[in-house]
This record gives structure tokens, C-alpha cells and sequence, in this order.
């Protein structure tokens, strides 16, 4: 700092120069950072409306016979998923997570909500971020049981899936 002082004192073409730049460079960039910093109003926050996520049913899901099942539990662990998205072809690819009675949602007998809780909402959020990475179509799905194992059987049952990819 000090060599740079006396350079300037000295009156350095090339420190003068630089010091210049700096100064204008830091001026311009404060300014933009200013005018950046006034973000949206309370109010116009409030008028911001969400688009609705891709449908995610506890229906039987419609697809081609011969489809691939992809199995997934844990939003960080999708390395299966990757595979099969590889591999797929021209075949369906279903995406199901299972909704566990009594640990994700209560078991005391009433109706399962056909409404994703918002872990399978952000399990389903990064599946189909992983899925548009690869130029994929994937159908999601939720399967209510009492364990993941019961639930991916049931799924390969009800619609006849020809692969299954699970990870853990």
C-alpha cells in the first residue's frame, strides 16, 4: 500500500491511470448494486402467483404396458433414477414414491389426502429437474402402504411394469 502511495505522490503515469479506474470502476459498480437493491414492494409480492406443479395422483397412473418403475424415497439420492433416464428408449417412465401410513402421514383410518405433502412436493421437484436434464417425460405417482416394499409391488401389480429401478 505504501509503494503504491508514493507512486501516486510521485505522480506515476501508470499509477495514476490505474487509481482512476479503480475509483470510476467502483463508483459505477456502487451505483448499479444501488439501483439493483430496490427488489419488489410487500404489496407486489402479494400478487405473485405460483403456476401449478405437474399433476401428482394416488390414481393408478395411464401408461403404455412395458413402462420402467422408478422407485425413490430420498430427494438427494437419484442415481437410479439418472440410469433409467439413460436407458429409456421410447418406454414410459413412472416415477413413484411411497406415502407411508403412519410415518409420513397418520394412520388413524381416515382417507389418504390426494394432496402431495411437501416432501413428496420437493422429492417430485427435483425428480422432474432431473428428468428435464435428460429431455425425459416422466408420470409421477404416490403410493399409500404401510412400506416402501409393499408399495413398489403394489405399483409393478397394478400397472405391469416391465423394470424397476430402486436405489437405497
Amino acid at each position: 500500500g505504501l509503494t503504491g502511495l508514493a507512486m501516486l505522490t510521485a505522480g506515476d503515469a501508470g499509477a495514476l491511470t490505474g487509481a482512476a479506474s479503480f475509483v470510476v470502476l467502483a463508483t459505477v459498480l456502487a451505483l448499479t448494486a444501488r439501483r439493483l437493491k430496490t427488489g419488489p414492494t410487500d404489496e407486489e409480492l402479494e400478487t405473485v402467483h405460483l403456476l401449478p406443479s405437474i399433476h401428482v395422483s394416488l390414481e393408478p397412473v395411464h401408461v403404455r404396458p412395458g413402462y420402467i418403475l422408478v422407485a425413490v424415497r430420498h430427494p438427494h439420492s437419484l442415481g437410479h433414477l439418472a440410469a433409467a433416464l439413460q436407458q429409456v428408449g421410447d418406454r414410459d417412465v413412472v416415477v413413484m414414491t411411497a406415502r407411508l401410513l403412519g410415518l409420513d402421514v397418520p394412520d388413524d383410518g381416515t382417507a389418504v389426502s390426494p394432496t402431495p405433502t411437501p416432501e413428496e412436493r420437493f422429492l417430485f421437484s427435483q425428480v422432474t429437474a432431473l428428468a428435464e436434464q435428460f429431455g425425459q417425460m416422466v408420470h409421477l405417482s404416490v403410493v399409500p402402504a404401510h412400506n416402501a416394499f409393499d408399495a413398489v409391488i403394489a405399483a409393478v401389480v397394478r400397472e405391469r411394469s416391465s423394470e424397476v429401478h430402486v436405489g437405497e
